[in-house]
């Protein structure tokens, strides 16, 4: 029986382990891939910790060695350290969260071996290097390593995580389209009243499950909402597939939100070429 394909999930602080352990566990169940959960040794205690509290334990733990604290020893080392981890065991995709130390040295090591990059969650963009420091200077050369097409997807599943993600987006000086779904329990007015102002066009789709809001009827709440010229610019998508496909087809950098299951089935169409199919 052929194996599934590896995708490593790199996590050196804990927020990054516990926005990708909800990832991890989605992978699980849905099969397709074999999720790798790799502690770069940033912060090597904490990760175990915040992996626990899902009952997951790291799967490789990289022998990073720290003796001044400094910044570039840890990046020196953990590039080293997961550049001889992807030739050992290649993967077809690595993910990276957030804006961290890790963030960028998992990046630049998967660039170099030409893996696919996926970027969950890019933090807040402030456009300021030194604030926050070195967080901002961290993200500015991820973003130039997303070569050709890219999306952001950042969940921003309620109101706040809506304001959240309109404000990095603001402070990046962009407005790439936005692909969203929603369930029907959710808030759409309060998130797209946020999100609009910050995006370009926006397709709205349905993810598959029970809890979706069906895509005509998000679409039309959403026009409630937004502007008359904003309201010219939202696109119904029947699938997931389809709203990616359209808002590619209109920028090369895009956005997805609303919802932790679009983001679920977003995910494996992403990577060029596809490290799933």
């Amino acid at each position: 029986m052929q194996s599934l394909p590896e995708v490593h999930l790199i996590a050196g602080t804990r927020p990054e382990a516990i926005k990708l352990a909800p990832v991890v566990m989605a992978m699980r169940m849905a099969g397709r891939v074999t999720p790798v959960l790799v502690a770069s040794g940033q912060h090597p205690t904490m990760v175990a910790q915040a992996l626990a509290a899902f009952d997951l334990e790291p799967d490789v733990v990289l022998p990073v060695e720290r003796v001044t604290g400094s910044q570039p020893e840890l990046m020196t080392a953990m590039v080293s350290t997961l550049d001889a981890l992807f030739a050992d065991r290649p993967p077809a995709a690595v993910i990276v969260q957030g804006d961290t130390t890790t963030t960028l040295a998992g990046a630049l090591a998967a660039f170099w071996r030409q893996i696919p990059v996926v970027h969950l969650e890019a933090g807040l963009r402030s456009g300021d290097l030194d604030s926050p420091f070195p967080e901002e200077g961290n993200r500015r050369p991820f973003v130039m390593l997303a070569d050709g097409r890219s999306a952001l997807l950042d969940a921003a599943h309620n109101a706040a995580g809506a304001r959240a993600l309109a404000s990095a987006l603001r402070g990046s000086g962009t407005r790439p389209p936005l692909v969203f779904a929603a369930s029907k329990d959710k808030d759409v007015s309060t998130m797209i009243a946020a999100l609009a102002p910050a995006v370009g066009d926006i397709v709205v789709t349905a993810f598959a499950d029970p809890r979706a809001m069906p895509a005509d009827e998000l679409a039309a709440r959403v026009r409630t909402v937004v502007t008359d010229a904003e309201a010219a610019r939202v696109r119904v998508a029947p699938t997931p597939d389809a709203a990616l496909a359209a808002a590619w087809a209109l920028a090369p950098s895009i956005v997805v939100a609303g919802s932790i299951f679009l983001l679920g089935e977003i995910y494996p169409r992403l990577g060029r070429p596809d490290p799933f199919a």
